[in-house]
């Protein structure tokens, strides 16, 4: 990462970033997070191709502002192959989780975030841009431990508002499986998501079913791994369906 090449908002980020550490270690608020490294042999973003048919490379760093439901994430990524400076990114988030109805048949388990997207060497190409997230979960809505959710996305520029915003929406299913011949639990996941105007497409784009994994290496050092599979409702975004894998080492602390 080119620290020279870190504009004004990026700055202001960081330095906000440190000061939301500062400020909740001043008042003996516990800090607890995340640090992981993820490979992806396709980095699919919001149903696209992000670095083509290259692998890619992700680290992040999650911070939880103590039980307050406040939590601060920073994530590079970088394409593995290919003529992909330009797309690099750097991602700031600020996001609130909490539960409403905890216990209740209609139990919500919400999320809510705003993402500055930083693209060092995008230039006028590339340009830097807002992301305005909130997600649903409905952990006991349906019975069999299948659990639905939703999200949606909305992005805009950085001199627009998000009057201007597109918008994309996720529907999607999980559920959790356990075999005794097996010491992790497998996940399944499916989903349909649809463009609002994002990147000029206002169409169902695609759906993707995947399997999923998760167990403990040592404590507190954990290893995942998924496959997916993309089916492709509308050329404009992707042309041909798109299987890929995941492998992310996760450190908690």
């Amino acid at each position: 990462i080119n620290v020279m090449k870190l504009d004004l908002p990026t700055i202001c980020l960081v330095t906000s970033i440190l000061f939301l550490i500062q400020a909740a270690r001043a008042v003996d608020i516990d800090l607890n997070g995340s640090a992981d490294v993820t490979y992806m042999s396709r980095l699919m973003d919001k149903g696209g191709k992000y670095y083509g048919d290259e692998a890619a490379l992700l680290q992040s760093v999650h911070l939880n502002i103590g039980d307050t439901g406040l939590g601060i994430t920073v994530a590079h990524r970088s394409a593995l192959g290919g003529e992909f400076a330009a797309k690099e990114r750097i991602d700031y988030k600020i996001g609130y989780g909490n539960t409403v109805f905890d216990g209740e048949a209609f139990q919500v388990n919400y999320g809510m975030g705003w993402v500055y997207h930083h693209h060092q060497n995008g230039g006028s190409v590339y340009p830097n841009y807002h992301e305005w997230e909130l997600s649903l979960k409905f952990p006991k809505l349906l019975p069999g431990g299948w659990v639905p959710s939703y999200k949606i996305a909305a992005e805009h520029g950085i001199g627009d508002t998000i009057a201007d915003a597109d918008f994309w929406h996720q529907f999607a299913i999980s559920k959790s499986f356990e075999f005794e011949s097996i010491p992790a639990p497998i996940g399944f996941f499916a989903d349909i998501a649809y463009r609002d105007g994002l990147g000029g497409i206002n169409a169902w784009t695609h759906v993707t079913v995947g399997l999923d994994t998760q167990f403990e290496i040592i404590e507190s050092l954990s290893l995942a791994s998924a496959v997916y599979h993309q089916f492709s409702l509308s050329d404009e975004l992707t042309d041909e369906d798109v299987t890929y894998a995941v492998v992310s080492l996760k450190y908690d602390f």
